[in-house]
């Protein structure tokens, strides 16, 4: 680089002859590689811009360049099985993004690890590699919780949320490379920067959380008392597993889940609310996520009838996953009627014999176990005979409660009618009909002789016909 004037004229230009050099920039040969790592031409251009600026040449001091490294978000959440998304920003100490794609004399690079908050467990390295920064100064993370793990490592959850703290970490770039102890990256270092980054480290929370799983029995319970069935329950997680190297916080499908116990419920006292006392038993999971469980309605604690939710069934939960209940409604039909267990009623009790008051003789069916037969047990051939009165249309089955009732209309004749019961074709029993009158009489003309003056008054007409004659 040639300048116009003489020598003279250089050295002023410059302000340094070689005893100025050395006394401007402090260095001798080796100072000036080590330090400044500079030939001649950069200590010409160091001298230029020492002139130009009007700073001089003083001894100085270099710094690296001190970064700023922080969680977009710093409290995150996430469910066993699902994913979350982790974000962290790059930015220089005035808190302007840096490019990451540049920054570091290339690209630069980020790692993350967790470790639960209460100081347990292992350190668990996120990034493997470490996550890219990109030209927004960006750096994304994907924490997947596949099976409950996460590189092999298996994570907790707690209803109220199981606390990891997240740690992120810049390692710094240039060479060499600075650490947090380099006084180049202390707080108040001066002088121009050289090139460097210093590392920076940026920390975050992270709670776990059961998944919620579903359990469903696979349909309504309809069974006679005695008889024995097959509880079936199956246990699934309804979003399955989150894709490692996916988007989506969920997984794509229903994922049934395998070796996990299902407790089965009988709701003896039908409130909708299973308690210990009512425990029928427990079974494991199979491959298919079925739980299947033999219940025999046993006539000692269960009784015929409807119930929304009779039959319960529940997963206690574990580290990973929540409870999950459900229930199932339960048609408990009697057993087969007892033809001497028949109950027969006739209302009312007593009636005039007056040729058209009526009784209702109604029938109920019972069976073995003192339960009645509702509206929901099979039908059965019941016949009603009577010995005093006659017997309106044919037997009838009411729908609402099964029971099966026959009119029966008084005649004009006193007495106590016998009403008797079959019930497929066997006697089921009698009950009676009180029916007020004299036995014996029809009631249809008099039994008493006719007086004098009744005969009078027949034969009146007779006379009257002879006379006009």
């Amino acid at each position: 680089m040639k300048f116009p004037g003489p020598r003279r004229w250089r050295v002023l230009k410059f302000g340094c002859s070689r005893r100025w050099r050395v006394l401007k920039f402090g260095c001798s040969r080796r100072w000036r590689v080590l330090k400044f790592g500079c030939s001649r031409r950069w200590r010409v251009l160091k001298c230029i811009a020492c002139v130009v600026v009007g700073l001089g040449c003083a001894l100085s001091a270099q710094a690296s360049e001190r970064t700023g490294l922080a969680f977009v978000d710093a409290d995150v959440g996430a469910e066993y099985s699902q994913a979350v998304g982790l974000e962290l920003s790059f930015t220089d100490k005035n808190g302007l993004a840096l490019d990451g794609t540049t920054a570091c004399g290339g690209t630069c690079r980020v790692s993350v690890e967790l470790r639960p908050s209460d100081g347990s467990g292992s350190v668990v390295q996120v990034t493997a590699p470490d996550v890219v920064v990109d030209a927004a100064g960006r750096a994304r993370v994907r924490l997947t919780l596949v099976n409950g793990t996460h590189g092999g490592a298996e994570f907790l959850s707690d209803d109220a949320g199981f606390d990891y703290t997240l740690s992120a970490r810049f390692r710094g770039a240039g060479a060499p490379l600075p650490d947090n102890d380099d006084v180049d990256c202390q707080e108040g270092a001066a002088g121009t920067v050289d090139g460097r980054l210093c590392p920076a480290t940026a920390t975050g929370a992270l709670k776990v959380f059961p998944e919620v799983p579903a359990l469903a029995f696979s349909q309504d319970v309809d069974m006679a008392l005695a008889d024995t069935v097959t509880l079936a329950a199956t246990l699934s997680d309804s979003t399955g597993d989150a894709d490692a190297a996916g988007e989506d916080i969920e997984g794509p499908g229903e994922k049934v889940l395998a070796g996990f116990p299902i407790r089965f419920f009988y709701d003896v006292d039908d409130d909708g609310r299973p308690s210990g006392d009512e425990l029928l038993g427990e079974a494991i999971t199979n491959d298919f996520g079925v739980a299947a469980f033999e219940f025999t309605a046993d006539p000692a604690f269960a009784q015929a009838g409807v119930y929304d939710a009779g039959l319960h069934a529940e997963f206690p939960g574990d580290e990973r996953y929540g409870t999950a209940r459900t229930a199932v409604k339960l048609t408990l039909r009697a057993r087969g009627p007892d033809a001497t267990k028949t109950i027969i009623e006739v209302d009312p009790g007593t009636l005039p014999a007056d040729g058209v008051s009526e009784a209702l003789v109604r029938v109920r069916l019972v069976d073995a176990d003192n339960n009645l037969l509702g509206p929901d047990a099979p039908e059965h051939e019941v016949a009603i005979v009577t010995s005093l009165g006659l017997l309106q249309e044919s037997v009838e089955r009411d729908v609402l409660d099964g029971t099966y009732s026959q009119v029966i209309r008084v005649q004009r004749k006193g007495g106590t009618a016998k009403i008797e019961v079959t019930l497929d074709g066997d006697d089921a029993g009698s009950a009676e009909l009180v029916i007020e009158g004299r036995e014996g009489c029809t009631c249809t003309s008099s039994t008493s002789s006719p007086t004098p003056l009744g005969l009078g008054l027949l034969a009146l007409p007779i006379l009257l016909r002879r006379r006009r004659a």
